[in-house]
Order: structure tokens, then C-alpha cells, then sequence
């Protein structure tokens, strides 16, 4: 996946954009082909594809000028959502689905304000409750949080955000 990556520009590398003007990195496209099969003769689920797989390292902080984080079907189990994701606070589209994560989603996400694209969902073991705090993404507009373990009560301040216009929570 990251066979470009060799030469000393990285605004010339796969899935890297940066703006014209400054050369600041503003998007990552870093999707994986990453692809379940239930297998009964192994025992689980057998996987295929491309993909990503391990911990997302904190230097991704040093991008603050991302706006576009697309990390879907890597393969990141029995890892949490990094906290450290609510300093990106110039993101618009944050999509980290179909990873295998788990445990709870990071309130810090709520300190993504101009996030208008939020999808976690197809993680399977996200778990705990929907924090409150997800109604502070006023500018949101599209939220999926279908097939996870969530528990819980939706959080009635889901409808402070009044430019949802898709909600997905199947």
C-alpha cells in the first residue's frame, strides 16, 4: 500500500494530498482492501486484501492542518480509537470504519468542530455507551455507527445536531 512512499516529496505519495499553496499535508487516504470471510474450517474469520494493520502512531498528530483522515478496512483489532484523533480539530471527514477497533468511543472526538463526516461503523467491538459529547459536532451532517456493541441509551444530545442529515445506528 505504501510502495510510493520512497521518494523525498510526500505530496507526490499515493493517498497523500497537500494544498498548492503551502504544502501542507490536508489528506490521507489510507484505505485498506482489507476483506472478512466467517470461516468455520479456521475457526473465525479469515482475512484478505491490503491493508494496514497495528497501532496508528501518535506523529499523525504533527498533520494539523488534515482535513481528510480515511483509514476504513485496515485491520487495527484489539486496539482503541487513539485519543490523541481530537487534536486533528481541522478535520472534515474522519472515516474509520470497518477496522475491527474496540473498546469505547474517545469523547475527544467531540473536540473535532468542523467534523461534517464521522463513520465508525463495521468496527464490531466498539462498545460502552455513545458519548454525549458527539452532540457538540454541531457542523455534522453524516454519522454511522452501525454494527458495534454499543449499550446504552441514544444520548439526547444527538439532536442539538441539526445538520445531520444521515444518522445510521443500526
Amino acid at each position: 500500500m505504501l510502495s510510493s512512499w520512497t521518494t523525498p516529496d510526500c505530496c507526490q505519495w499515493k493517498g497523500i494530498r497537500c494544498t498548492n499553496l503551502t504544502a501542507h499535508i490536508i489528506s490521507l487516504d489510507l484505505h485498506g482492501e482489507l476483506h472478512y470471510y466467517e470461516s468455520l474450517s479456521l475457526g473465525g474469520y479469515y482475512d484478505s486484501g491490503r491493508y494496514i494493520s497495528g497501532e496508528i502512531h501518535k506523529s499523525l498528530m504533527d498533520l494539523q492542518q488534515l482535513q481528510y483522515l480515511n483509514l476504513s478496512f485496515n485491520y487495527f483489532r484489539e486496539t482503541n480509537i487513539p485519543e490523541f484523533l481530537g487534536s486533528l480539530t481541522n478535520l472534515r471527514y474522519l472515516d474509520l470504519s470497518s477496522c475491527r477497533f474496540s473498546g469505547q468511543i474517545p469523547t475527544q472526538i467531540s473536540s473535532l468542530s468542523h467534523l461534517k463526516y464521522l463513520n465508525l461503523a463495521y468496527n464490531y467491538y466498539l462498545d460502552g455507551s455513545i458519548p454525549s459529547q458527539l452532540g457538540n459536532l454541531y457542523r455534522l451532517q453524516y454519522l454511522d455507527l452501525r454494527y458495534n456493541s454499543f449499550e446504552g441509551y441514544i444520548p439526547s444530545q444527538l439532536e442539538n445536531l441539526s445538520n445531520l442529515h444521515q444518522l445510521y445506528l443500526g
